[in-house]
Parts: structure tokens; C-alpha cells; sequence
């Protein structure tokens, strides 16, 4: 009875451990190259091009002012997350997380530059900050969640598309 028993507990355990579903790491190839942020009614235009070598590009362009950003990126399970690296030139330095849907504008508490005691950069041209930014790998897009204190609409997505 006691071995019956014990054949009973080892079964369950390696049903248990065999049946789940195991999380498989996103196919990295699949996310080279270009994505592209659904425009907003404004007309702006932004767009994240991931390289080969695990580096990153980011692009945004409106009707009075434009950003960038660039730095590594690296895929966790299901995750893409994405961190910037800071240029040696002066610009004012926005968060990607601290963008609020409804108004369009940066909520960040302070007012950064890339550089502390650098000249006045130049107010169209900002660099746009990955700080542990991450994207939820789907089967044709990239979801970003927002869930900045000063958002009306918090949380809200950005999805990008091919």
C-alpha cells in the first residue's frame, strides 16, 4: 500500500511539472528592423528601428518639434525592454514613460538635460528617454503600458505595429 502510495505522489508530481506550459523566449529575429507608433491626431510620427546587434533607434517627428533616442535593447521571455544611452551633446531629456495620451505633453516633475551645466539646447529638439522601458512581445505588434502618476488616462497603451 505504501509503495502504491508513493507511485501515486511521483505520478502527480510529474504530471505537474511536465504539463505546464513553459514561457519560450520571443524569436528574436523577428523583431529586427522597423516599428512603427500609430500616428496621433496631431500628425506625429514616431518609429523604433531595432538593429541586429542589439542596438535601437528611435525617431519622432510633429508639425513644431522632434526627437530621438538610441541605446540597447535586450528581450526577457516575453519582453522587450529598451534603455537608452545619453548623447554627449546638450538636449533637453524627456521620458518615453512619462507621456500622457490626452495631452500629448511630457509630464516629467523636472526638467532634464543630457548634459547638467550645458548652454540652453535648442527647444525642438529633445531626446527622448528608454529607462527600463518595456514592450510586451505579441504575435504582430509591441505593447507598451503607461502608468504615469500624472496621466488622466492611467494606464494606457502604445502599440507598434510593422
Amino acid at each position: 500500500m505504501k509503495i502504491f502510495r508513493l507511485f501515486i505522489y511521483v505520478s502527480i508530481i510529474f504530471l505537474i511539472l511536465f504539463s505546464c506550459k513553459k514561457n519560450n523566449p520571443a524569436d528574436v529575429s523577428q523583431l529586427y528592423g522597423l516599428w512603427k507608433i500609430k500616428s496621433d491626431s496631431m500628425g506625429t510620427r514616431e518609429s523604433l528601428n531595432l538593429n541586429t546587434d542589439k542596438t535601437f533607434t528611435y525617431k519622432s517627428s510633429g508639425h513644431i518639434a522632434e526627437s530621438f533616442s538610441f541605446g540597447k535593447w535586450e528581450v526577457v521571455k516575453d519582453t522587450l525592454i529598451l534603455n537608452s544611452v545619453m548623447p554627449k551633446e546638450c538636449y533637453y531629456v524627456l521620458s518615453f514613460d512619462g507621456k500622457c495620451k490626452s495631452s500629448h505633453l511630457f509630464t516629467d516633475e523636472l526638467i532634464r538635460k543630457t548634459i547638467l551645466e550645458c548652454e540652453s539646447p535648442a527647444l525642438n529638439n529633445f531626446f527622448i528617454e528608454f529607462e527600463n522601458s518595456k514592450f510586451i512581445i505579441t504575435k504582430d505588434s509591441l505593447v507598451h503600458k503607461i502608468t504615469h502618476k500624472n496621466c488622466k488616462e492611467v494606464p494606457y497603451e502604445i502599440t507598434l505595429y510593422r
